[in-house]
Order: structure tokens, then C-alpha cells, then sequence
């Protein structure tokens, strides 16, 4: 019997409850609650802890959280309690004089829980028969740049507790996430196009129609993703995460958390590439907390200074299509999907300016014009954004062809302007957020 994600009793640990807002230099943590005492000042911080390691935090703001605020200035060098204290030797209630003048008084005991959580995320991990065969960590078809940061990602993850996992892609990377490996060094990762016989982890995407071929006859052991649940089936209960936040990278970033599981400076580079990409550099309208958290985190360990001129880098390199042909351009980021019986594609172009992207929205519109019969689907959608609008400008052209298409079109954006042809945003518009959900409901309701 197959269980489905959405109906069988998934091992799976949903919540996102104790993850820290900062790793520091070395990741490999935990947390507890310590009092710093300097003069006669008395303030309770977050301290992060692992091998005889003590994290300094500025003390200088009276009665602040820094466990959930913290920004660079308030980030000073880890050392070794060797280096910056009297006494190594971490015991309960045990008080340390550090070099800087203050005083750390370290509660043994919460050390312990935060081990004690850590050793209950892996357990959950060990419940699965991996086995001695190697777990392939994929995302979906037309991989785009979290696909591939949240597969390297994973598969790190993996490979650090002993699991043998290697990284692979549907197809070649496109050109925002090459001209980020190719300014960090990092490899690409091999190209898999067939999963049949594979011990498989689904990253960013759930679903059979964004999989490559042979995923139904894949032995599926695990689903991070943070679009609604697909049709992905197992016969045997797996490992899944699914929540509501901007990039898969930050939930996987979480894991790490959990499982107390050190990230190195390339995979935490690697992760950065994901989420800038995700959430837009962190303004998409899907960006959350998390998502913030993980950004962070990662700048500290990942040594980029300055992430908004690697964004810009990404964004050019994203519109960049030299002499790709419209297919090609149209299948950059594009996604499947089959919700009662009707199939349809979206595809999401980029574009600079208003008449670029009226041009580009005029290919797209071509190319799906004549290739709609030989497509197999009901209906084809695209999305073309013009990515550096000026204020006068719009932002996002919307495209449809097929069925109900125009239908749906002028029904989920009834408030927008419509000339028949094209739907005009002045807002940068979601494909998770703001077209899967009209299709879907439109669909759902008639057929």
C-alpha cells in the first residue's frame, strides 16, 4: 500500500520552535541561558556554547533581548574559554572571569536539554532504513537557484550524519544560479534524469509532474518543500517538511539547527544563493522570520560582505537570455500542474524596462500561441517581470492561452487592467502566492 503525504502518518517535525537567530563562527551549538555581570549592571543574554566555546555578546543596551534581534555590531569574536577565561571546566552554576572583564555564569543544565533536543531531531532522522545505498537530493524540473542551494544543502546535511547523499539537478542550472557558483567557485552539481530505482529526497517541489521521469518508481525517502503538498506517494512512512516561508533553504537551515550540525562557509554560501533568490533579496511579499533568521546566520558564516551587490549580480544574470530561443527562455523557471483533470503551465520570464518586457511578454505570447496544441495542456500561462521597474513603470505582465485561460485571467484580477491580451501589474506578482491559488480555486469550483 502507498501512503499519500497528505493522508499518511508522516515522521515529520513541523514546528519551527528552537532555532537561533545566530550561529557564530563555528556552528556547532547549543543554547543556554547565562548572566553576564559587569559592575553592578545584571542582564540576561543568550549565550551559544559547544566545545568549551563562549559566545561575547555586547552588553552595553540595558534590559535588551539580544536572542531575538541581533545585528553585526553586537557580534564580537568567539574564542575558546581557554583563550578568554580562567577556568575551562563548564559545570553547573559555574562562574568564568573572561579577559574582556565580564563575568559568565553558566547554567549547566540547559546545555544539557538543547543536547537532549538535538539528539531527539536526529532520532527522528535514524527511524528511516536508509541503508548503504546513496539518497540522490533533488528539486524540480527547470531547477532554479533554491532547487539547486537547498539539494547541496541537504545533501551536506546528510553526508555530516553519516548518511551517504549526493546533490544532483534535473537539468543544467540556469543563469542566475551559474553566475553565483561561478563567482563562489562552488561546483555545479551531475545532472540525474531518471530517479527509477533511486533512493530519492524531494527538494522545493512535491509534486510527480515537476519531478523528473522515473519518480514513481523512485524510493522516496524524504520531501522538504514550501509550496501546498503535492501528489507525491510512499509505501513507507518518510521524513517531510513543508512550511509556509520564502525559500526551502531557511527550512533546511532549521534542520541544521535542530540536529545541531555544523554549516560550513560554502554551504552556507550556497544557502544564501537559495534565499536571496526566494524571497527577492528578502522583500518578496512570501518572505518570513525565518527566512530573516537564516539570512543572518548565514551572511556571518558565509564571509559575503556585501549581499545586495550580489543580488544585483544574480538579478542581471537572471534577464540575461544572450540567444536562447523562446522555449528555452519560456522553460527557464517553469512549472507543471494537473488539479482535477486540467493541466496547465506556468512559466515566469524576466525582463528590464517597459518595453522589454512588453517585447518578452509578446514572445511568450507567440510561443505559446503555437506550440498550445502540441503542448498536451488545457492551458498555458506565463508571467514576464520587469525586474528593476521605475515607479511609472509596471511590474509584472501576465499572460494566458487555452481554455479558460482569458476566463481565469479576468476573474482573479478583475481590479487590475486587462486589454484582452495581457493583465498589468504594478505589483511584482508571486506564482506560489498570487496565480497558483486563483487557477486552482477557479478549477475547482467549475470542474
Amino acid at each position: 500500500m502507498r501512503f499519500s503525504i497528505k493522508k499518511s502518518l508522516i515522521l515529520a517535525t513541523l514546528a519551527t520552535i528552537g532555532y537561533a537567530n545566530v550561529i557564530p563562527k563555528s556552528t556547532s551549538t547549543t543554547t543556554t541561558t547565562a548572566t553576564i555581570l559587569s559592575d553592578s549592571e545584571i542582564e540576561d543574554v543568550n549565550v551559544s556554547l559547544s566545545n568549551n566555546e563562549v559566545e561575547v555578546l555586547d552588553s552595553s543596551s540595558e534590559n535588551e533581548d539580544l536572542g531575538s534581534n541581533i545585528s553585526n555590531n553586537e557580534i564580537k569574536e568567539l574564542d575558546t574559554v581557554d583563550n578568554i577565561c580562567k577556568d575551562n571546566n563548564i559545570t553547573e552554576d559555574k562562574v568564568y572571569k573572561c579577559a574582556s572583564g565580564e563575568v559568565i555564569k553558566v547554567n549547566d543544565q540547559s546545555v544539557k536539554e538543547e543536547s537532549d533536543k538535538s539528539s531527539i531531531y536526529l532520532d527522528i532522522f535514524k527511524q528511516f532504513n536508509f541503508g548503504n545505498k546513496i539518497t540522490y537530493v533533488i528539486g524540480h524540473k527547470s531547477p532554479d537557484a533554491d532547487a539547486v542551494g537547498s539539494a547541496i544543502a541537504f545533501a551536506d546535511l546528510l553526508n555530516k550524519i553519516d548518511i551517504k547523499a549526493q546533490a544532483v539537478v534535473s537539468a543544467p542550472v540556469n543563469q542566475e544560479t551559474n553566475y553565483f557558483l561561478n563567482r563562489f567557485g562552488i561546483k555545479s552539481p551531475e545532472v540525474l534524469s531518471n530517479a527509477e530505482g533511486k533512493q530519492i529526497v524531494l527538494v522545493d517541489h512535491s509534486n510527480y509532474l515537476q519531478a523528473i521521469d522515473g519518480m514513481k518508481s523512485a524510493r522516496i525517502v524524504g520531501i522538504i518543500d514550501h509550496h501546498n503538498v503535492g501528489d507525491v506517494s510512499s509505501e513507507e512512512p518518510i521524513y517531510a517538511r513543508f512550511a509556509y516561508v520564502g525559500a526551502a533553504a531557511s527550512i533546511i537551515y532549521l534542520i541544521y539547527n535542530e540536529l545541531n550540525v555544523p554549516i560550513s562557509k560554502e554551504t552556507a554560501q550556497i544557502m544564501l544563493m537559495s534565499i536571496l533568490s526566494d524571497t527577492e533579496n528578502l522583500t518578496s511579499i512570501n518572505t518570513r522570520k525565518l527566512d530573516r533568521d537564516a539570512y543572518a546566520a548565514l551572511k556571518i558564516i558565509s564571509g559575503i560582505e556585501d549581499l545586495d551587490s550580489i543580488y544585483e549580480g544574480m538579478v542581471d544574470a537572471r534577464s540575461s537570455y544572450g540567444d536562447m530561443t523562446d522555449e528555452q527562455i519560456f522553460k527557464t523557471d517553469y512549472k507543471e500542474y494537473n488539479i482535477n483533470g486540467k493541466s496547465f503551465c506556468v512559466g515566469n520570464v524576466n525582463a528590464y524596462g517597459e518595453q522589454k518586457i512588453k517585447e518578452m511578454a509578446d514572445r511568450m505570447y507567440n510561443y505559446m500561441e503555437s506550440n498550445y496544441e502540441k503542448s498536451g495542456f488545457n492551458m498555458m500561462f506565463s508571467m514576464v517581470q520587469n525586474v528593476k521597474a521605475k515607479e511609472n513603470e509596471n511590474n509584472t505582465y501576465l499572460i494566458g492561452y487555452g481554455e479558460d485561460a482569458i476566463e481565469i485571467l479576468k476573474t482573479a484580477f478583475s481590479d487590475g487592467e486587462f486589454d484582452g491580451k495581457y493583465y498589468k501589474a504594478k505589483d511584482v506578482l508571486s506564482r506560489k502566492t498570487h496565480i497558483i491559488p486563483p487557477i486552482t480555486k477557479y478549477i475547482n469550483e467549475k470542474y
